[in-house]
């Protein structure tokens, strides 16, 4: 029996504001990377299943980490936007939709704290070449690879496609992925049977993941 998603209202006009880096850079001129951060994105208040979570700086630095490191370095600049669009919407989405769906997510867990735990660039699980997870997958761990991981653990300067798209993650909600998407890998990564493909494998791009939940029961997050 096919999976019906949830119904859900039509989305609020797109406001959308966009800067050029060195506007941005004369708006956010601090050395404190939270408060650049912060500056940068101006997150607003997500809200869920009755719930409410105000995003921190770092909460906002270490999103725009994941995001600059999930993207293929490879892909065309029309590619990254797109995929950093949607690895933003669905680290943010996958965030509330486990503080409103899944107890065992506990409400003291931070988006950064979530978002450094899910995603592969930023876990300290893939910190350590002779951890278990590259042991059980060293070809995840090549030396370019972990030193990439490196570099953006440490990052303060991000491109204007991650940064874009972290502001309207965070400040506009779901504008480019479905509301289902929790889940997202580099195509040809297999993924548990429950999962269900939403978007298509694509070169250089993550393909999305819905769960049977995802789809039946959830609507997404909203920001106000």
């Amino acid at each position: 029996m096919p999976v019906k998603a949830a119904k859900r209202p039509a989305p609020a006009p797109l406001r959308v504001v966009v800067e050029t880096p060195e506007e941005q850079a004369l708006r956010c001129d601090t050395e404190h990377a939270r408060d650049k951060a912060f500056c940068l994105v101006e997150p607003r208040t997500l809200t869920f299943s009755g719930l409410s979570y105000e995003p921190t700086g770092e909460d906002v630095l270490t999103l725009l980490r994941a995001v600059e490191g999930e993207v293929s370095p490879g892909a065309t600049q029309n590619q990254k936007g797109i995929d950093a669009m949607r690895v933003a919407e669905t680290l943010t989405n996958r965030f509330c939709y486990l503080r409103g769906r899944k107890p065992e997510m506990p409400l003291t867990c931070s988006l950064a704290t979530f978002v450094r735990g899910y995603a592969q660039p930023l876990s300290p699980r893939w910190a350590d070449a002779e951890g278990p997870a590259c042991q059980a997958h060293p070809e995840r761990c090549t030396e370019a690879q972990m030193a990439r991981r490196l570099e953006h653990r440490a990052r303060t300067g991000f491109e204007f496609h991650t940064v874009h798209a972290v502001r309207m993650a965070l400040r506009e909600g779901h504008t480019l992925t479905p509301w289902a998407s929790v889940h997202f890998a580099k195509s040809g990564i297999r993924m548990s049977p429950e999962m269900i493909r939403i978007t298509q494998d694509e070169e250089k791009m993550n393909t999305l993941f819905a769960t049977p939940d995802s789809m039946l029961h959830w609507d997404g997050y909203r920001v106000v």
